[in-house]
């Protein structure tokens, strides 16, 4: 469907902009109304955010451009069927949908008018129809193109990137954005009371992809895929001054892993305070700064992370 579209309109419009410093480091974002807050589901394995992350990686490689992970915000101020998109803090385009609804498109080969509700399409501002999900092959079969809720954002969302490329390239140049570094690794908590006190944190520097840092030597990583520490591994090469001769599941501990601009932090179920994870969060350097929008945290109830509370309680 992007094809067809892009096909009938491969010219490219030169473009200015002038930059806003609200979102110095944020080259693109994509805000919507609450009633496409459906759209956005983690729980899915093709929602929005992972249709735009995977246009964003294809478009990345086509123009040679490190672009970050694209935060979606829901925005109030919007009509609830509204998103927009923002390049460097400034509105290029916007779009309202009918949700439940399909846009048919007519193409050259399309026979007939299909019953529907007058629109358009909203890269190129074709004629359109709104028409219900029972219509859908019916306006196949008489050749319109018709396209759900969720494609229709992304084809959006690819004509701007391609529409705006030169100025992302200038823009990126211009404010020279850093390669993001923050850390994935393994911690343990060995005083409940002193947060800021404990030092038993071992990182792994990456960028918010989580692609390890050439400084690393892999072969100091001594988990299983020599991508990450192991936990006993670990404790079994430290100090017994800093272990204080207790065993490696005796405190409460937990990983950080970073992939695809979400980080993710599994941990003894004790640990996972907001106190503990800001620190942690903190430790990992874990921020919008280095393009992390998504912090998950997982409490691991499995006996691999039970420590000496959970069996004093047990």
């Amino acid at each position: 469907m992007i094809e067809a579209l892009l096909n009938r309109i491969r010219h490219k419009r030169k473009c200015q902009l002038d930059i806003d410093e609200s979102y110095p480091d944020v080259p693109i974002i994509i805000e919507y109304g609450y009633g496409l807050s459906h759209l956005i589901n983690d729980e899915e394995e093709w929602d929005l955010k992972a249709r735009v992350d995977d246009i964003r990686e294809t478009f990345s490689e086509e123009f040679y451009l490190d672009i970050p992970p694209i935060p979606l915000y829901e925005n109030r101020k919007l009509y609830p069927n509204q998103y927009v998109f923002k390049i460097m803090g400034v509105q290029v385009d916007e779009n309202e949908l009918l949700i439940d609804h399909l846009l048919a498109i007519p193409d050259n080969n399309t026979e007939g008018k299909i019953a529907g509700i007058n629109t358009y399409e909203p890269c190129f501002k074709l004629d359109a129809f709104w028409i219900t999900k029972e219509q859908w092959e019916s306006a196949e079969t008489m050749g319109y193109i018709v396209v759900n809720e969720l494609e229709i954002i992304a084809t959006h969302f690819t004509v701007i990137l391609n529409l705006y490329a030169p100025c992302l390239t200038v823009s990126l140049m211009d404010k020279e954005i850093r390669k993001p570094m923050l850390y994935k690794g393994i911690f343990w908590i060995t005083d409940m009371e002193n947060i800021e006190e404990n030092t038993m944190i071992y990182r792994i520097p990456v960028d918010y992809m989580g692609n390890i840092d050439d400084s690393v030597d892999r072969t100091t990583l001594n988990s299983k895929n020599h991508d990450n520490y192991n936990h006993k591994k670990m404790w079994n090469s430290i100090n017994t001054k800093e272990t204080r001769n207790k065993s490696f599941d005796y405190y409460p501990r937990g990983r950080v892993e970073i992939s695809g601009g979400r980080a993710t932090i599994f941990a003894t179920p004790c640990i996972c305070t907001e106190e503990i994870i800001e620190y942690i969060s903190k430790m990992f350097e874990i921020t919008n700064e280095n393009f992390i929008h998504t912090v998950k945290v997982v409490p691991d109830y499995s006996k691999h992370y039970q420590c000496f509370l959970d069996r004093e309680n047990g």
